[in-house]
């Protein structure tokens, strides 16, 4: 019997790196957020593309970018900052 998966979590590496782009433009408006994230999507176009194949793999039918810019934008930009 296979499970069906609600919800798609994406890797600890690109999952790092949203983080830090949210982080970096948490205070940019919309407009200079959404120009910043089409630059981080050309310059990290191999990791997007793995990811995306992963997520496909597992049976993610939705757009894969689109759900990589709401993480950063409406969850990681938001996050408070934690010291490590």
């Amino acid at each position: 019997m296979q499970h069906t998966i609600f919800r798609f979590k994406l890797d600890d590496t690109i999952n790092d790196e949203i983080c830090s782009f949210a982080r970096l433009h948490r205070f940019d408006d919309r407009v200079s957020y959404k120009e910043a994230w089409k630059d981080w999507l050309d310059t990290n176009s191999e990791l997007v593309e793995r990811e995306t194949r992963r997520l496909i793999d597992a049976g993610y039918t939705g757009d894969v970018p689109d759900k990589l810019y709401k993480s950063g934008r409406y969850y990681y930009r938001t996050r408070p900052q934690v010291p490590q």
